[in-house]
């Protein structure tokens, strides 16, 4: 299955930085982190998307490109329509969650911020 399709997702700068050195830090691409964390919170171990705090991500927004196949857009568009929100705020919230994830899996792994 080939990543067909590219989806073009604002979030906030802050933590594109943040997502960004926990990514370099794990030996891992952002967009591949990110790729993996939708399956993650959303199939795998589901959570409420509303539940996720995006207060403190307030702020000037850092343009990135999602390079997916036809199943995970489908789990993005699903999600989307069952929260009524957009594909844009289901990935922020999945963005979230991931950095908080990863956040306590490096400071496990002996990583300092």
């Amino acid at each position: 299955m080939s990543n067909n399709i590219s989806l073009t997702i604002r979030i906030p700068e802050k933590l594109n930085i943040k997502l960004k050195q926990q990514a370099s830090k794990l030996g891992f691409t952002k967009t591949g982190m990110i790729k993996i964390s939708i399956h993650q919170f959303i199939k795998e171990k589901p959570y409420n998307l509303l539940d996720v705090d995006v207060e403190n991500y307030k702020g000037k927004n850092f343009r990135l490109v999602l390079n997916i196949n036809d199943f995970t857009n489908n789990v993005l568009l699903e999600t989307a329509q069952k929260y009524n929100i957009s594909v844009n705020s289901v990935v922020i919230r999945v963005c979230i969650l991931a950095s908080q994830y990863y956040e306590e899996l490096l400071l496990k792994l002996g990583f300092d911020d």
